[in-house]
C-alpha cells in the first residue's frame, strides 16, 4: 500500500461509512441529482435559494415511491453527505458540498486518480 494512500486520506471511518452507504444505486442517483441541484439550482429546483431538492422532485425523477426516496434520503443524511432546510411547510433535501469534496478527495487518493 502507497503511503500517500494512507496518509492522504481525512476522517476515514467518515470515508468508509459514506461508501458503505452510497453502494447503493438509488443513492448514487439521488447523489447526482443533489450535486446537480447544487451546481446548477435555476434549472433543477422548485426553490433555487436553497439549492437542493425535496422529496416530491427527486421522487418524480427517480420515478420511485416517495417512502423508498425518503428512506434513502435519511440513510444519507445520516451519514452527513445531505442535510436538510425547512422552507415554509417543505423539506429541502442539500448535498453537504464540504463533506462531498473531501469524499471526492479520498476516492482520488485510494485510487490515484489525478
Amino acid at each position: 500500500m502507497a503511503k500517500a494512500c494512507v496518509t492522504g486520506l481525512k476522517n476515514l471511518e467518515g470515508f468508509i461509512d459514506i461508501l458503505q452507504v452510497s453502494a447503493e444505486q438509488n443513492r448514487i442517483k439521488i447523489l447526482c441529482l443533489l450535486a446537480d441541484a447544487y451546481s446548477n439550482p435555476k434549472k433543477i429546483c422548485s426553490c433555487p435559494l436553497v439549492g437542493g431538492m425535496c422529496v416530491c422532485e427527486i421522487t418524480t425523477l427517480l420515478a420511485k415511491p416517495q417512502a423508498l426516496v425518503s428512506h434513502h434520503l435519511s440513510m444519507l443524511k445520516r451519514v452527513q453527505i445531505v442535510s436538510t432546510k425547512r422552507v415554509g411547510k417543505k423539506i429541502y433535501y442539500l448535498l453537504n458540498k464540504e463533506l462531498f469534496d473531501q469524499f471526492q478527495k479520498n476516492l482520488k487518493t485510494v485510487f490515484h486518480i489525478k
